[in-house]
């Protein structure tokens, strides 16, 4: 039997992602019972050992190729490549040594159902050169960004809110003036780019950007999720080389990030940006984030904890001071706070007011009663999406498999079941779904232990192939609940395109998403959930599995309140406009606008608790000078009117509706941006700007993307010597072998 091995080098290949990087792939059966070898036929040879030299000689070749291949744009010392080193380059092009450092803290102030999130992001130049910084940032989906400024030491420059190109084309005059500027834009509602521009040698400038954060609540507890770093995205599609036919908003192909332009991805540069491993346990630490927050609850608090990090907490009277128990963290994994009221004290109901710029707003949250209902069982379609592809590898495919097995295990004799998986392409373990009986469940258990991931992540395919899935005869005799449970990370750059496809397609299905990893795409597994009319959890460790997804099937079985309406003594704009049936632990939450008039009266909420009537009445508190609930309704309207440009509305509608409202509350949108400029020029006429990409650190847990790497921070060199060494030993075996007479 012939020994199989395959050397693949893939640029495009079969509609892969175009990325700026080759594809290699070594394949090796460890097989050897008949080789010929042309011109060898004076000795018989030991096959295995003649085996050895040549597989040698291709990871020599191999290894070489991949170094050339991912590292061929790093600097040349022994040094530059084994650490975490980021390039600078001129705006010409040309290359640099050194690197630019980044620090964040984060400072959170939370009252009630709503955070103000402060995000201080230092940029140190130990460049001899000055710098123009970029830097993708993570941010919550659902935050509302408020403001952007420039700290010169005790100076502090605010910026402005101006249309996204207006903004750009200020920042431009300022870099190239010579002027301290900052620039933030929206390329996703969770990602965002700070751009610095004139940071001066051996100098930092330091950029502070406000939020207003949504409090979640549900399950009995309250809880925040922040970013701190990003998976790294699969960008589907073919390379556009020019400009698309009908795209106004062309973005060129030389874009920062390290994919480029595709016809279903055109912002790819955009948002993509290197990584490097964590290194705050090394003599050079960088991206390192320190936290704080105040904690204002105004009812007893049973235990406050972070999933990921350790905290150290300190209580002022009725407000709680948490900070991180070392003084620093790795920036590879969300920061998730949550606390527990005390059971006695569970809010069943809250609102608050606020006056901004004379007009009211409310926020409304109420909990429906955690009664059990007895519901007779019905038969489900349960459809299992686990997604395989590269940016699984490591601990997450773990994870996403025990999810499936434990998933599995909660189905009954009258369900029905199926698998997909995908990668680059996806795959379905039966025809269709198949009985749960005891030997279609030890198939699938069997299925998923073989799985390893790699790949790209088309999640298109998949999706529709489990929303499309007929009926079989059987089910369309009995009334089954049809259930997608959907297992990825969400690392994709096309979301809009497959939350769009969702709200077409989902058809009587309700999608349920798990988000898996230390730094999933969070905006995109709500806003799937949301469209397939779901719930979603988040799993970053093997122990969160059973709590996760038994906290998913409580949800998934029955709902709790339904036909859910809510009646303002006065006119208002809310939103959400329509609220969805809850789950059990979830509560009803609602932001309301007063057309004009004053926030008072009584608030009712109606709906029905499994088969009886259910109302619940507050009073409107007297609204107070604020602006955070003001802008959670300003955040949730743009959402709104984005959704509708999913549903169908026209990129016209869409833009007319979201930048005068974006630009009345100064908030970054697809359509606006912050700007912040300098008054004096301080960068010397004659001195270059070198520009560096600040790059994220790697998600915690997650086998590390090659073509995501910053430049320098690959283990290439150590390829080249693995390469070598089994070259070497290959050689010397063959000719031992050769020197011995037959």
């Amino acid at each position: 039997m012939l020994a199989h091995r395959t050397l693949r080098i893939d640029s495009s290949g079969d509609r892969r992602p175009p990325r700026r990087y080759f594809k290699l792939t070594l394949r090796h059966k460890a097989t050897f019972t008949s080789l010929p070898i042309d011109g060898v036929q004076s000795h018989r040879m030991d096959r295995s050992l003649l085996a050895s030299t040549r597989i040698g000689i291709r990871f020599l070749f191999a290894s070489v190729f991949m170094a050339w291949a991912v590292c061929s744009q790093a600097s040349t010392t022994i040094d530059e490549i084994l650490g975490p080193q980021l390039q600078l380059r001129s705006l010409d092009g040309s290359n640099h040594s050194s690197a630019l450092q980044l620090s964040a803290h984060l400072a959170l102030e939370v009252s009630g159902l709503l955070a103000k999130a402060t995000l201080t992001q230092r940029f140190r130049n130990d460049n001899a050169d000055w710098v123009e910084a970029e830097y993708l940032m993570p941010l919550p989906h659902d935050a509302a960004v408020t403001q952007l400024e420039i700290l010169l030491g005790e100076r502090v420059i605010r910026g402005q809110v101006r249309e996204r190109a207006e903004a750009r084309a200020v920042f431009e005059a300022a870099r190239k003036a010579g002027k301290r500027s900052a620039l933030l834009e929206q390329q996703r509602p969770h990602l965002f780019t700070t751009r610095v521009a004139n940071v001066p040698p051996g100098e930092e400038i330091a950029v502070r950007v406000e939020m207003v954060l949504p409090i979640a609540f549900g399950d009995g507890e309250f809880s925040l999720r922040f970013p701190t770093t990003i998976t790294a995205p699969f960008m589907p599609g073919i390379a556009l080389e020019q400009e698309p036919e009908g795209k106004t908003a062309w973005l060129p192909l030389n874009g920062s990030g390290w994919a480029i332009a595709t016809d279903e991805v055109p912002d790819a540069p955009l948002v993509s940006a290197p990584q490097v491993r964590a290194s705050l346990a090394s003599s050079n630490p960088r991206n390192a984030l320190s936290f704080a927050m105040s904690l204002r609850t105004g009812i007893p608090v049973a235990a406050i904890q972070s999933r990921y990090h350790e905290l150290a907490v300190e209580r002022v009277g009725d407000v709680f001071e948490i900070a991180f128990k070392e003084q620093f963290a790795e920036m590879d994994r969300d920061l998730v706070l949550s606390w527990r009221p005390q059971a006695s004290s569970l809010p069943q109901a809250a609102v608050f007011t606020e006056r901004f710029e004379q007009e009211d707003y409310a926020l409304l949250m109420v909990l429906p009663p955690q009664q059990q209902i007895a519901a007779k069982p019905v038969p489900r379609e349960l459809t299992l999406v686990l997604d395989v592809s590269g940016s699984m590898q490591g601990e997450p495919i773990r994870q996403a498999k025990e999810s499936v097995l434990h998933a599995l295990a909660t189905l009954s004799p009258q369900d029905q079941f199926n698998i997909i998986v995908f990668n680059d392409r996806h795959a379905s373990l039966f025809g269709g779904r198949a009985p749960a009986s005891d030997g279609n469940l030890a198939r699938a258990r069997n299925f998923v232990q073989s799985l390893s991931a790699g790949g790209g992540t088309r999640m298109m395919p998949a999706l529709q192939s489990a929303l499309r899935q007929a009926p079989s005869q059987e089910e369309a005799t009995v009334q089954h609940l049809r259930q997608v449970i959907f297992i990825t990370d969400g690392a994709v750059g096309n979301e809009e395109a497959l939350l769009a496809m969702l709200e077409q397609e989902r058809g009587s299905a309700r999608l349920f998403t798990v988000g898996i990893g230390s730094s999933p795409n969070s905006y995109f597994m709500q806003k799937a959930a949301e469209a397939g009319r779901g719930s979603s959890v988040y799993i970053a460790r093997p122990s969160e599995v059973a709590p996760a997804l038994k906290r998913l099937f409580t949800r998934i079985d029955t709902p709790m309140a339904t036909d859910l309406q809510v009646t303002w003594p006065e006119s208002v704009e809310p939103f959400p406009s329509r609220i969805p049936d809850l789950y059990a632990g979830q509560p009803l939450l609602q932001v309301a606008r007063f057309d004009g008039v004053e926030a008072a009266g009584v608030v009712r909420v109606l709906g029905r608790v499994g088969e009886r009537a259910w109302e619940r009445q507050l009073t409107l508190p007297q609204a107070h000078e604020g602006e955070l609930v003001a802008h959670s309704w300003a955040r949730s309207k743009l959402a709104a009117i984005l959704t509708e440009g999913r549903r169908g509305s026209s990129a016209e509608t869409t833009r007319s509706l979201a930048l005068p409202l974006a630009l009345k509350y100064q908030l970054a949108s697809p359509y606006t941006s912050f700007v912040a400029v300098e008054d004096i020029a301080v960068r010397p006429e004659q001195a270059a700007v070198k520009a560096a990409q600040v790059p994220n650190v790697v998600p915690k847990g997650q086998a590390p993307q090659a073509f995501a790497m910053a430049q320098g921070s690959t283990a290439g060199l150590l390829s080249i010597y693995l390469g070598c060494f089994f070259a070497f030993v290959g050689a010397v075996a063959y000719s031992m072998n050769r020197a011995e007479p037959c």
